[in-house]
């Protein structure tokens, strides 16, 4: 009996470590994409720039009385970012927060995985939650995405740890309550999910101590949460007073149910609200199969024994839910990035249990080198076939694609930089209004400074149509440039093609580029007649001028 024991372990152990090595080598891969997306460089975006640009304005305590360009993230963030902003402007520095939730995330799938699935599982989720589009670009972005997604993570391990406890009936002492509270602080103050993914954890703790009947044992995680969720409570009443950006559920389409839909429009968002959040931020193809293989999962770890881990990771996907359906939280899209890790790690489980499921029947087949042949080739068919099934692997070659070449989401830092070595003395720099933040932000790296900034509206609006600024801005004749770039707007497609002739009608074209740039001469004749003239709209149908604001200083 003893020998067998030890050749039980010794084949145990020899199984364990090339799964372990290949979960490192996994972690080692991706977390090098990351690397390499990071250092890329590209330039920031829009709400990269809006963060960029409070930042750099305001100061630690300001940045808790909200944010400008209407931006919203969490205040231990914006304190971190702070920091690093005050020792360096860098993009690389901004961004490496991103990039240390992001290889965080990696370790804690594999740490999560390997503990509630298996030490294979553990190698398989991380190349799934790693290789995932979304993750691999908010791991190299100035928003607090990747932060969120691994501080959701840590919850969860955090939950696994004070349950294991409880069932070795190890004591919590003060010292330990007081560890745990200082924790839960932190990750609150990080992430605003991590309220959700909170409330989930100690529900599930709430359920095992009802029923285990030992309601003492709740009290010691209960009490180091106290301070982090009245916290919590505070930083929602202060973001309720905060300026609200309006049309979330268009803006994020399917994420949250229209308002005042009542029961019957709840029931009718849910399919919606699926399909999105299966293609956003999950990737998935087919959102019904990858809501058959995430109920799976949950039977699989129910019939391995495995009752806590199933609640623990569906403990975020329902608290997501219902704050999604009370319109409080988006469950699509980039906001709901920190449920891509739970959800397919239910997958990997799911999957997981197929292939026991093909092993155990194949103990039946003979001699033993069929059997383990058949095992083999049908765990791989189900593993491979669950994941082309749920739609997986070309979401996979997509973020392959971004990774082998990042893709830059604007071209403005390339304008600015080459309008830099184009501009002379005593040249007008006018802008599409949309330019604001680039410009603030680029424009003293590259030396250019931005006259006024141009915009369309309705001429019946006297508060919007002031072409009296137009004329005074293009009163000294020379040259003028217009930048527009390719910001993301919603603003009519040929907005860029109307503002370009009403300069027309001043002066002549004398150059253009795509990267957003045209030049003027004023002093030439008028050039509007000969380009062609946009259909006529009361809405943008008057130009004005804005004079760049001075930038605030901290």
């Amino acid at each position: 009996m003893l020998e067998r024991r030890r050749s039980s372990d010794n084949l145990s152990a020899l199984i364990r470590r090339p799964a372990w090595i290949a979960t490192a080598l996994a972690v080692l891969l991706l977390a090098a994409v990351q690397l390499r997306v990071w250092l890329h460089g590209r330039a920031l975006w829009n709400d990269e720039l809006a963060i960029a640009i409070n930042l750099k304005e305001r100061g630690p305590v300001d940045l808790g009385r909200g944010l400008k360009y209407s931006q919203v993230a969490p205040i231990g963030w914006l304190q971190v970012e702070n920091f690093l902003q005050s020792l360096s402007d860098s993009e690389l520095v901004l961004r490496l927060p991103a990039l240390i939730a992001g290889i965080a995330l990696l370790v804690g799938t594999a740490a999560v995985a390997r503990r509630a699935i298996g030490d294979w599982a553990a190698a398989a989720a991380v190349l799934l939650v790693g290789s995932s589009p979304m993750v691999v670009y908010f791991s190299s972005e100035l928003k607090q995405y990747a932060v969120e997604s691994a501080v959701a993570l840590g919850l969860l391990l955090l939950g696994a740890d004070y349950l294991h406890r409880r069932e070795q009936r190890e004591p919590l002492t003060w010292r330990g309550r007081a560890v745990y509270a200082v924790v839960l602080v932190a990750a609150l103050s990080l992430s605003y999910t991590a309220l959700l993914v909170l409330v989930g954890v100690l529900a599930v703790v709430a359920l095992r101590c009802w029923w285990k009947l030992v309601w003492r044992d709740a009290v010691g995680l209960w009490l180091a949460a106290v301070p982090a969720l009245v916290m919590a409570a505070g930083l929602v009443v202060l973001r309720k007073m905060q300026h609200m950006i309006s049309g979330q559920e268009t803006f994020f389409t399917g994420g949250m149910p229209l308002e005042g839909s009542g029961l019957p429009g709840i029931w009718k968002w849910l399919p919606q609200m699926w399909a999105a959040f299966a293609a956003k931020p999950i990737g998935a193809a087919n959102a019904w199969v990858l809501l058959a293989l995430v109920v799976g999962g949950v039977v699989a770890l129910v019939l391995r024994g495995r009752v806590l881990w199933a609640l623990l990771l569906a403990s975020p996907l329902v608290m997501a839910l219902a704050g999604a359906a009370v319109r409080g939280m988006p469950m699509v899209d980039r906001v709901a990035l920190y449920l891509t890790a739970p959800a397919l790690l239910l997958v990997v489980a799911a999957l997981d249990g197929l292939v026991r499921l093909v092993l155990a029947a194949a103990r039946g087949l003979r001699p033993g080198a069929v059997r383990a042949a058949v095992a083999t080739v049908v765990a791989l068919a189900v593993g491979a076939g669950g994941g082309w099934a749920v739609g997986l692997l070309p979401s996979r070659e997509a973020a392959y694609e971004a990774v082998r070449s990042p893709i830059e989401r604007t071209q403005v830092r390339a304008l600015i930089s080459d309008v830099a070595t184009r501009v002379r003395p005593g040249d007008v720099v006018l802008a599409y209004y949309w330019l604001e933040m680039p410009v603030d932000w680029y424009g003293p790296r590259y030396g250019v400074s931005v006259d006024s900034y141009l915009k369309l509206g309705p001429s019946g609006d006297p508060q919007r149509c002031r072409p009296v600024t137009v004329d005074a801005v293009l009163a000294g004749g020379g040259r003028v440039w217009y930048l527009h770039g390719n910001q993301l707007t919603s603003d009519v497609g040929d907005y860029r093609a109307r503002v370009v002739r009403e300069l027309a009608e001043h002066g002549s074209i004398t150059a253009s580029d795509p990267l957003g740039w045209t030049l003027f001469d004023m002093s030439a004749p008028p050039q509007a007649a000969s380009l062609p003239e946009p259909p006529a709209s009361p809405r943008w149908d008057c130009l004005s001028a804005t004079p760049r604001p001075a930038p605030s200083a901290r």
